[in-house]
């Protein structure tokens, strides 16, 4: 594709974007780094369309994020937002952080439900989901076919 990955995070303005990662372990196939310069790349055209770019609140002031930040860092004030966590390719450990994102926006509550659980797997952490039981009774076994 001839487009750099800014220019696609910059094509998502005005709207909200969560930009998750892991830490680089033997994976060529990510680059989280890469993944936060998007981020902080596309900020002008969220700025440009009266929207924060990539930031962090401090001392009350929002300020832009320009530099990298250390691991488990969670940039996330702006509109474009960014967290690399410790456990590789996945985005499981990201999810708390996302839901409080995203509760700025859907007006959802920041803390998951308790039929999301976190739990432990091959591959780090997962999500396990227990659906409730449905209110909707199950269909009666249809009556056999007459010969």
């Amino acid at each position: 594709m001839p487009v750099d990955g800014h220019e696609l995070v910059a094509l998502c303005a005005p709207r909200p974007v969560f930009i998750s990662g892991g830490i680089l372990q033997n994976d060529a196939w990510q680059d989280p780094k890469g993944m936060f310069q998007a981020g902080a790349w596309a900020s002008p055209i969220y700025e440009l369309l009266g929207k924060k770019g990539m930031g962090m609140n401090v001392d009350g002031k929002f300020t832009k994020v320009m530099e990298f930040p250390t691991p488990m860092t969670a940039v996330m004030d702006g509109d474009v937002a960014f967290r690399e966590h410790e456990l590789g390719h996945t985005d499981g450990p990201n999810w708390p952080f996302f839901l409080q994102f995203a509760s700025r926006y859907f007006h959802l509550s920041a803390t998951p439900p308790a039929t999301l659980k976190q739990v432990p797997s091959k591959y780090g952490v997962d999500w396990e989901y227990t659906p409730r039981p449905s209110p909707v009774p199950p269909a009666a076994p249809a009556a056999p076919a007459a010969p």
